[in-house]
């Protein structure tokens, strides 16, 4: 995957106005990393899912969702794919309680996604006040304040040898990644690394394995990928396993999510 050195979403250096915001079109996979800046983003992937990764947490947003990243939070933004990211930028003149923005990915509904894409793709950060544009921008930013999270979440180690391990488990999901095969890997009993990996994330190691399969298979069913194809893609040995763990994570079948 492509590194890139320059955030290309960034807000630019010379920007003086609270609010910025845009379309980036990516045609092929790549990454960057920011050191975060004095505004909150917001990020919605048009398709596809986006990865983001911060000190403490990875998530995981699939089109549909979008992702809050509070103003100063180191974060390294992941495109597996080609896509088309809609992105907003906001101060603490916008948005008042700024400073207490958490990390979180938030729900979409038709409404919020077709203003968000209005107002990222027709019109410009230069707008004029009293118009209706400036009007659709206040719509806008009273909608994102009030969108709904969501749990695609999880906490991140910082201890390197689990950070191979946790990045093992999302570059190949269905790989069976038993906790006795990593430990002999990593030279450590079973039991220390079972302990050091819930100290790290408050996670046992097989519930955060089954997390981000869950999550992973978010981004196969919306591209209308079916449950047994999916089920078995994020390492599921039957489709019955994987649709009654997706219930009791995501509160629905899984395909009630595909629609």
């Amino acid at each position: 995957m492509k590194q890139n050195t320059v955030e290309p979403l960034a807000v630019p250096a010379a920007w003086h106005k609270p609010l910025y915001f845009g379309q980036a079109q990516f045609d092929a996979p790549c990454q960057f990393a920011s050191q975060g800046q004095n505004f909150c983003r917001f990020f919605l992937a048009q398709k596809g899912a986006l990865h983001i990764e911060t000190p403490d947490a990875c998530l995981f947003v699939p089109a549909g969702f979008g992702v809050w990243i509070p103003a100063g939070v180191q974060h390294c933004l992941m495109l597996p794919e080609p896509m088309s990211v809609l992105h907003v930028a906001m101060d603490e003149l916008v948005w008042g309680e700024c400073g207490d923005l958490s990390l979180s990915v938030v729900s979409l509904d038709a409404f919020a996604s077709a203003l968000i894409e209005q107002v990222c793709t027709h019109i410009t950060p230069e707008f004029e006040p009293n118009t209706a544009a400036a009007r659709q921008v206040q719509v806008l930013i009273d909608v994102l304040e009030t969108l709904p999270e969501v749990d695609f979440y999880l906490p991140f180690p910082r201890d390197a040898r689990l950070i191979q391990v946790c990045r093992a488990i999302q570059q190949a999901p269905a790989e069976p990644h038993l906790l006795e095969g990593w430990a002999d890997k990593l030279a450590m009993s079973s039991r220390t690394l079972a302990r050091l990996f819930s100290a790290q994330t408050g996670l046992s190691f097989q519930t955060w394995r089954q997390e981000w399969r869950l999550l992973t298979s978010l981004a196969f069913l919306r591209r209308g990928m079916s449950v047994t194809t999916t089920a078995l893609e994020v390492g599921y040995a039957t489709p019955s396993a994987y649709i009654y763990a997706f219930k009791r994570k995501f509160g629905m079948p899984p395909t009630q999510f595909r629609e």
